[in-house]
């Protein structure tokens, strides 16, 4: 860890507009405890470029860490606003709707982000879901708003007969 900043220090000392050295930087930051260093990282990574959605995100992540709820909130808003479809994003969003007892909201938000990304539904991808007590409701919603409500398919006796005929 110590050798992977050696190295990501010595990239943005020579080029300062490495966006993506600054977003691993915090990354290792983070991982190595240095939350307050990590979050600098990341906002130096928004000064090169303010439309960077790794550094924002990774940024409310690390607010919504910290308790800054309100913060993490208006930058995950900013990743939307570049990137409409960025489900974790929205996913993030529905956590906080939850913690602040807006129900309605967080399904809605768990329902884009599903809509979006269907494997965020599942504790391997997204361990939260585990004891995430709208996932059912949002799940349901994400299937109406892609229009993916199917109904079961027709049984046949001899399906080979039938793609015969219709070869």
């Amino acid at each position: 860890l110590a050798g992977a900043l050696a190295e990501l220090r010595a990239t943005v000392a020579k080029q300062p507009t490495n966006t993506g050295a600054w977003v691993d930087m915090g990354n290792l930051l983070q991982m190595d405890g240095r939350v307050d260093e990590a979050e600098a990282a990341y906002r130096r990574a928004l000064e090169a470029d303010p439309d960077q959605t790794a550094a924002r995100f990774n940024l409310a992540l690390l607010l919504q860490g910290k308790g800054a709820s309100s913060a993490a909130y208006r930058e995950y808003k900013r990743v939307l606003k570049v990137d409409p479809k960025h489900a974790w994003a929205h996913y993030q969003v529905g956590t906080l709707h939850e913690a602040a007892g807006r129900e309605s909201a967080a399904v809605h938000s768990y329902a884009k982000a599903f809509a979006l990304d269907p494997r965020l539904r599942f504790p391997d991808v997204n361990p939260h879901v585990i004891d995430n007590r709208y996932v059912t409701r949002a799940t349901l919603e994400s299937y109406r708003r892609r229009g993916a409500l199917v109904s079961a398919p027709n049984a046949y006796q001899d399906p080979g007969r039938i793609s015969g005929l219709l070869r």
